[in-house]
């Protein structure tokens, strides 16, 4: 059970990060919309997989 903890904590972060990579793009570099909606379907889309 603990396990199973630390896989779903560890799943929550690399998502959190990949939505903070996400963020600083978009602040650090003016990307299009559409690169951006890209961007965030894919993270969406791994992440439908994974659960």
């Amino acid at each position: 059970m603990f396990s199973f903890l630390l896989t779903r904590m560890h799943e929550n972060n690399t998502i959190l990060s990949l939505f903070k990579n996400l963020e600083c793009r978009t602040s650090f570099k003016k990307a299009t919309n559409s690169e951006l909606d890209a961007t965030s379907e894919n993270i969406l889309f791994f992440y439908k997989i994974e659960h």
